[in-house]
């Protein structure tokens, strides 16, 4: 029986670690993390194979087409790809504004782009969005200009609409995160490939934890009662990889402990 691929993006740490972990757990599955640089993934892939799970590291910049075409191919000749995850990405305040939207959009682009000749029937492509996507209202041009964003780079373009606000510039790549990847859902469906996105609210990284004490009224007021964890999202993505997701395609999936309720509460109170 051929081994089913799973491809994790920034599955070094955080999210895209844990979703290695809990998809690792499948049948026959075999995963494969992949970061800017080997060493970082070393860690990780102990981790992995202490869980049991038969894993693989591959160095990549996700920004670069180059490096995303080896990763592609590197993952297709260990077997059947079952399932993309792309969690790879920057917060608002590791890069400059164009980083932030460059390093977030395509490497998605990247990635949907050249994996596409390997997801066939029953795969599933999972693009990790952020709930900041609905947190900023955005003009209707930011929408055009993000329908282009598969025929050329318009990162220049997109940068204009931030305003220099760090937190702008990333809803603006998430937003392009979940608009695109609506997008291709009947390209992708017609060869069998599933695509969709998942929007998590605050999840205790090792980014969020250095801002934990900035944070804590926030987390309080989780309606969930408390902050979500890397395995909260795994568990998610790892359902919609598996073929009891197979009517699923084609929507972003927010996972937020109901924080986008509240703020739409106190919107409407105001």
């Amino acid at each position: 029986m051929s081994k089913k691929i799973y491809v994790v993006t920034g599955g070094g740490s955080g999210m895209g670690l844990a979703i290695a972990k809990e998809m690792g757990k499948n049948e026959d599955a075999v995963v494969v993390i992949c970061g800017r640089t080997l060493s970082k993934l070393e860690n990780a892939l102990v981790q992995l194979k202490e869980a049991g799970v038969d894993a693989r590291a591959f160095a990549c910049d996700m920004s670069n087409l180059e490096d995303v075409t080896k990763l592609a191919e590197f993952a297709n000749s260990l077997g059947e790809m079952k399932c993309l995850v792309n969690a790879a990405g920057v917060s608002a305040s590791m890069g400059s504004l164009e980083k932030v939207i460059e390093i977030n959009l395509y490497s998605v682009v990247n990635a949907m782009k050249v994996f596409k000749p390997y997801m066939g029937k029953g795969s599933s492509i999972i693009n990790i969005g952020s709930c900041t996507a609905y947190m900023y209202p955005l003009e209707p041009e930011v929408y055009e200009i993000i329908k282009r964003c598969d025929q050329e780079n318009v990162v220049k373009e997109l940068v204009p609409y931030a305003h220099d606000s760090d937190d702008l510039a990333y809803g603006i790549s998430k937003v392009g995160l979940v608009n695109y990847t609506k997008s291709k859902c009947l390209e992708f469906m017609a060869q069998g490939c599933r695509t969709l996105s998942v929007s998590p609210g605050a999840v205790l990284t090792e980014v969020m934890e250095k801002e934990l004490e900035k944070a804590k009224d926030f987390i309080a007021s989780i309606p969930a009662g408390r902050v979500g964890q890397p395995e909260d999202i795994a568990y998610l993505c790892d359902f919609l990889a598996s073929d009891k997701a197979e009517y699923i395609t084609g929507i972003d999936v927010v996972i937020d402990g109901g924080s986008l309720a509240l703020i739409a509460s106190y919107a409407n109170q105001n």
